[in-house]
């Protein structure tokens, strides 16, 4: 909450909120005084302690680290649970994309994982791979209040496998 008071035939300007330092600073005119106080509220709400901590996470976090949590807490409660497990180990083998800092990963970073993938597997494997790290982000993002955007959200996502065509007379 911002206060401005009159000391000394100049104008003191007080903002305080819960959670931050109280911030002071004195002025010539009470105008001045007024907009320097709103926009210091303005800012410190938007830099909230856990906006801070989130932003925090996106800059220090790698994603091997957070395959590894969304291995221990998320995967065991699916049916498919030792499939994904073996997903996740052929994803933190990706060293081009899992030891960098997750808010730091870029769509084109994405793109390139899935270009070197697709040489290696079928386009199924990839799509599958592909959603399998999306969900990891958003959980990341939504459940575990790291602050980052998801850059599989940015990038193209790989066409579903065309179906097998039976032989003619195989029944």
């Amino acid at each position: 909450m911002a206060s401005i008071t009159k000391a000394k035939g100049r104008w003191q300007a007080r903002v305080g909120l819960k959670g931050h330092d109280l911030r002071c600073k004195t002025f010539d005119a009470h105008r001045e005084a007024m907009m320097w106080a709103q926009e210091t509220e303005t800012a410190l709400r938007k830099r909230s302690p856990a906006a801070e901590e989130a932003q925090r996470l996106a800059t220090t976090l790698i994603p091997r680290g957070v395959l590894q949590c969304y291995e221990n807490e998320v995967t065991p409660g699916k049916r498919s649970a030792e499939r994904e497990r073996y997903m996740m180990r052929n994803l933190r083998a990706e060293t081009d994309l899992v030891d960098k800092p997750i808010g730091k990963i870029l769509p084109s970073d994405i793109s390139a994982w899935l270009t070197r993938r697709r040489q290696s597997v079928a386009e199924g494997t990839a799509l599958r791979e592909w959603c399998l790290l999306q969900h990891v982000f958003e959980v990341a993002r939504r459940d575990w209040g790291v602050a980052v955007d998801n850059p599989l959200k940015e990038a193209r996502r790989p066409r579903a496998a065309s179906a097998r065509e039976r032989p003619p007379g195989a029944r």
